[in-house]
Order: C-alpha cells, then structure tokens, then sequence
C-alpha cells in the first residue's frame, strides 16, 4: 500500500476517514476546534476528576476531537490518556462495564510508561499494580459468566479459567482495589488525573442511557482522580436533565458541542493533511475540489463520511486507471452515483420503501407528524420506516429545536435522491 500513496507523492492516505489517535503527528492533523477545546480544557481544570460531556452528530469528528484533547493534557499537564474507548452495549452490565474501565486504565498507564523509557519494568516492583493485574485477569470469566472477553486491550492480561467472587461482591472488590490503584498513579507516579473517554452513546437507546447512568451514578463520581468523558448524540445533557437529573447535576459545567466543520475548514483539514504527508515538493488534490463541495453538501458536513467517499473514489479509479495522477470531476461524480447506489441495494429495502426514502430526501428535513405527506395515514407508520431506516444508517436524527424531533437522510442517499444533485 506505501507504493500506492508514493504514486501520488505522499507518505500515507491523506483521507483516511478513521479518527485520529493520540500522537504528535496526528495533532498536526487536527484542524478548527481551538474554542472547543478551550472550553472543555477549562471543565477539566481540577486533578479531582469528574463528569463531562461532548456531543454531537454522527461522523462529526467526537473521537478525534476527545483523542487531540487527551494529547494536549497528556503531554502538558501529565493527565494519563485512554488509548482505547469503553463502548456500552444495550443491557450491559456494571460490574462488566468497571472491570472493562479498570483494566483500560492498566493498559494506559503500561503503554505510557513503557514509550517513555524503563517505566514499564518499574511497575512490576510496585505491589498495587500487580494486585489490580490479578484481580482483573482472575474475575474476567467471572463476570462474563463463562464468556472470556475483555472490552478494549485490557493491558495484555492473561485469561483465566478459576472462578472466584459471586457478581453481587465482586463490583465492589473492583471499587476497592480501583481507588487504592487510582492513588498509586497520583501520588506514586505523578500523574494529575485518569481519562475514561465512553463511547458509543450515540448508538445505543435513550432508555438504556438513562438506565444505565442512574445506576452508576454513584460509582461514576466516587472514583477520585477519574474524568469521565461521555461522547454522545446531540441531545444529550438535555436528555439527562430530564430523565436522569441526579445524573446532570453531576456533570461538570454544560456539554462541549460539536457542529461540522465549515465547508472551508473540510478545504484546510484535506490541505493540512496533504502537505503533512506529501514526500514530493508539489502535491495536488487527488480528486477536484468540486467533489469535495459535493459530499459536503449531501452529507451537511459530515467528516468522515466525506473522507471516507473520497478514499473509495481513489482506490476504484486507480484500480481501473494505475497510470493517472487525478481524478477528472465528471468521473468522480459518476462513481459517486454508482457507490451511492450500490449502497442501498444492498440494504435489499422494497420498492415501496425506496420511494418513502425517495419522498424523504427530496423533502431535506421532516417530523413524523408530516406523515400525510408520505401517503400515510398515522405518525406511527411514517416512525416504523423512520426506525428502519435508520438502523441501516439511512435516516438519521437532526438535533432538536426544543422538543421537537427532526428526521433528515443521509449521505448516500441525497446523492443518489436529494435535491442536492438535481
């Protein structure tokens, strides 16, 4: 693959869409955002720990945002990074979900001190680290209730077979055993904090949001030292606020929030990339910047989406075409097309449910009470195909404007439908 990008000039993909990674060189990749990250920087001001918030839409660029956030408090106020994120699922369980949280936190701290020198052999001499190694690898099968699995890297633990604990003491064992860890890593180690970045907010339900932080309400907060970082939807403080106020007043000051980029900053976050990555003195856009405009324009900013279209283009045109160095526009957006429509037949949705998808793009944004404009006779008919869709990533949920829900498509099927490429 390197002889591939060595074609067009460059080190690597300039639009790889994967979010960036705490590291110095993908810090030279992060574009706009410096308000953003004032302001969540001046939440995390306290070696306390806490509880804050970061929303925004699907693909608007959480991660690397949280990731570059993590870099910056790493490398200058020595707050121990999370290289791995904690995802809920529905009907997970918190002992799972601790256990998964405690043995990221050893693999952090192991990661870091081994990149900065001998400080991982360190660790083994210390009897705190060793206890909390052991009790994460002895009651892994434990909580799993014979399911081997760990969430994350889980620092390289061994897997073993012994049960020990019933669940309803081994959480707080975890605790116990966390929290003396946890003063190790301050005091011993001199590190001011410990990130655990959630993620996955975003894709699971409301109901089990809710659920699932009044439970750990407590638990959260009683971790000293800890800052949680819940990465969700648009939405979502609110959505604590009023069904799971215990958990709102917890958090830190309000949620950081994500809008997409501006058309221009897209421009700069490709440009930015391509002179970071070019080993040629002159290197152009792969793709024309009309493309660019394009994608933005379907998607309503989306980053990763646009990324991620872009790199498919390149990767089929120059499959078919190894000897040429840019793509012409007209190709590309004829491949858009053809992706676009790849893309939803092979969701294998009927013939009736393309043309609600149809009505649904040319519209641009919609409310289930605008059912009558879908030939349907009841909100709860148009919500049925509003559900579908969006589990196949069709349809997506714009942010509220006070209570009320807004419906849009997504990318690939405004291209393939939507006003905008009329």
């Amino acid at each position: 693959m390197d002889s591939f990008w060595k074609d067009f000039g460059l080190e690597d993909n300039p639009y790889d869409s994967r979010p960036l990674v705490i590291s110095k060189n993908d810090r030279k990749l992060f574009v706009g955002r410096k308000d953003e990250l004032v302001a969540l920087n001046t939440l995390v001001s306290s070696p306390k720990g806490g509880i804050v918030i970061v929303e925004g839409e699907v693909g608007v660029g959480k991660t690397s945002f949280v990731n570059i956030f993590q870099y910056e408090k790493w490398t200058k106020s020595k707050f121990l990074p999370s290289f791995e994120k904690v995802e809920l699922e529905e009907n997970i369980n918190p002992t799972h979900f601790m256990l998964s949280v405690f043995s990221n936190m050893i693999h952090n701290l192991e990661r870091v001190e081994e990149e900065n020198g001998d400080g991982a052999s360190k660790l083994k001499k210390y009897e705190i680290h060793q206890k909390a190694k052991s009790l994460v690898a002895r009651n892994i099968q434990t909580a799993w209730a014979g399911e081997v699995t760990i969430m994350g890297t889980g620092g390289g633990l061994s897997r073993e077979k012994k049960t020990t604990e019933p669940l309803a003491v081994l959480l707080p064992s975890i605790l116990s055993v966390m929290n003396e860890w946890t003063n190790f890593v301050t005091s011993k180690m001199g590190y001011s904090a410990i990130f655990v970045p959630v993620n996955n907010l975003d894709m699971i339900s409301d109901d089990t949001i809710i659920e699932f932080l009044n439970r750990l309400r407590d638990t959260l907060i009683d971790r000293p030292a800890v800052w949680w970082i819940l990465i969700g939807k648009p939405g979502l403080f609110s959505l604590l606020e009023a069904k799971a106020h215990r958990v709102s007043e917890i958090v830190t000051g309000g949620p950081i929030i994500l809008k997409s980029l501006t058309l221009e900053k897209i421009h700069e976050l490709i440009d930015v990339r391509l002179d970071n990555l070019k080993i040629s003195k002159k290197v152009k856009p792969i793709v024309p910047n009309e493309v660019v405009d394009i994608l933005y324009e379907v998607s309503k900013g989306e980053a990763r989406y646009i990324l991620k279209r872009i790199s498919d283009i390149i990767f089929r045109f120059k499959t078919k075409f190894p000897t040429e160095k840019e793509i012409p526009l007209q190709v590309a957006k004829e491949m858009l097309i053809e992706m676009a429509k790849q893309r939803i037949d092979d969701t294998k949705i009927s013939k009736n449910e393309i043309e609600k998808l149809e009505k649904m793009a040319s519209k641009g944004k919609f409310q289930t009470k605008d059912y009558g404009n879908f030939n349907l006779k009841t909100a709860q008919a148009l919500q049925y195909f509003v559900n579908k869709f969006s589990k196949l990533g069709l349809v997506t949920r714009e942010e509220s404007a006070g209570k009320a829900v807004f419906y849009r498509t997504t990318g690939d099927v405004n291209m393939l439908f939507g006003k905008q490429m009329k």
